[in-house]
């Protein structure tokens, strides 16, 4: 499975779903580098040891021309009908190209995917 960055956040904001995630996964967790790039995007300087901590641990998956092309095909298909993003369209296509279950809270971000895991309630105020 490759794991959203979404639930890279939540971990990392320690949010109590997202640690027992985590904690249940039996292989280190798979993240594309797509998602280290947006954590990095968005981490403040007193979360950069913790950030690094967290992807030194972690599997990380690079874009190749394969997961590209494929990215690039759902960009075609999905952006204008659907919003889909560069970044989720690379993180699908590596998905697809490496035959990995995608584990996010945005099963709307990936039309292009079926059977998205969705590991817990986001809207749900549990800390």
């Amino acid at each position: 499975m490759i794991i959203d960055t979404n639930i890279v956040i939540d971990f990392l904001k320690e949010r109590s779903e997202a640690i027992q995630f985590f904690s249940e996964l039996e292989d280190r967790p798979v993240i594309s580098v797509i998602t280290v790039s947006e954590l990095y995007a968005r981490v403040r300087e007193s979360e950069r040891r913790t950030l690094q901590a967290f992807i030194d641990g972690s599997q990380t998956v690079a874009v190749n021309e394969k997961i590209a092309l494929q990215a690039g095909e759902y960009l075609n298909q999905y952006q204008k009908s659907h919003g889909v993003r560069l970044g989720d369209a690379l993180i699908a296509a590596t998905a697809t190209v490496l035959s990995l279950e995608l584990v996010s809270l945005n099963a709307k971000h990936f039309p292009m995917l079926e059977g998205i895991l969705v590991p817990y309630n986001p809207n749900k105020q549990n800390n």
